[in-house]
């Protein structure tokens, strides 16, 4: 009723001249802190799919949209570029955006991890010992290292890659998001669990035992104060404090 398609928000960002963008299942929306701007396939001709699953702003003020199932957006100098099948990007389901350290933005869809190469699109699992998978979280550790989890864990360095699998059961091997906290310790939720892995990535992360199992859980983040967020499907907002839930939302 205040100028949003769709109920039904999908991902936030801002951009640097302060604008609060909103990705719905209806377009993207851009928002004044008054009005809502609507950009969709009506008003888009960049739009091939109206639902935008993920946004990220780059370093240099950049606005990417991934969208469910039409392939990657990017805003610059007020206007959409699209990219897809023809840029090499094969698969259009875009779940997350990521830029490194180093300013190299990569793409994780459904089916594929890909890095953004002058304008085109590189595909970099399903080659060189690294086998095909599904994207669901990014991360860059202290070390430089990318850790891209999804169906597994790949672990990327620089001419090196280490992929890591679940014996345990397969809601085990389904990762869906990733964070490194200031102590050094790297996290990973599943849905079956949380782990924590005491001074970052050393071998086989599936081999740490779950410090919350039962759980699916989809969102971390880390406060001031050292304190963990833990967002969940079905088990709302916990609160992490000292290596244990104190209290849930």
């Amino acid at each position: 009723a205040d100028g949003l398609p769709e109920d039904f928000a999908q991902a936030l960002a801002q951009t640097p001249d302060r604008y609060l963008w909103v990705g719905t299942s209806g377009g993207l929306v851009r928002f004044d802190g008054v009005r809502f701007a609507l950009f969709d396939r009506e008003s888009e001709p960049a739009f091939r799919d109206d639902s935008i699953y993920s946004l990220f702003t780059a370093k240099d003020g950049t606005l990417w949209a991934g969208t469910e199932g039409g392939g990657l957006l990017r805003y610059r100098g007020g206007a959409f570029r699209s990219f897809g099948a023809a840029d090499g990007l094969s698969n259009g389901f875009v779940r997350v955006i990521f830029e490194d350290n180093r300013g190299r933005l990569w793409i994780g869809t459904d089916g594929g991890l890909f890095q953004m190469v002058g304008e085109s699109l590189v595909r970099i699992d399903g080659r060189g010992g690294v086998p095909q998978m599904n994207v669901h979280s990014i991360c860059e550790d202290r070390e430089g290292r990318l850790l891209v989890g999804g169906w597994g864990l790949l672990v990327l360095t620089e001419g090196r890659a280490d992929y890591y699998t679940s014996s345990l059961s397969l809601a085990d091997n389904s990762i869906r998001t990733i964070r490194q906290t200031a102590d050094g310790a790297t996290w990973i939720g599943t849905i079956s669990g949380l782990r924590r892995i005491e001074g970052g990535m050393r071998g086989d992360p599936f081999s740490a035992p779950h410090l919350i199992g039962d759980v699916n859980v989809c969102a971390l983040l880390e406060d001031r104060s050292g304190q963990l967020w833990i967002g969940t499907y079905g088990h709302g907002v916990l609160l992490l404090r000292d290596g244990r839930v104190v209290k849930k939302y």
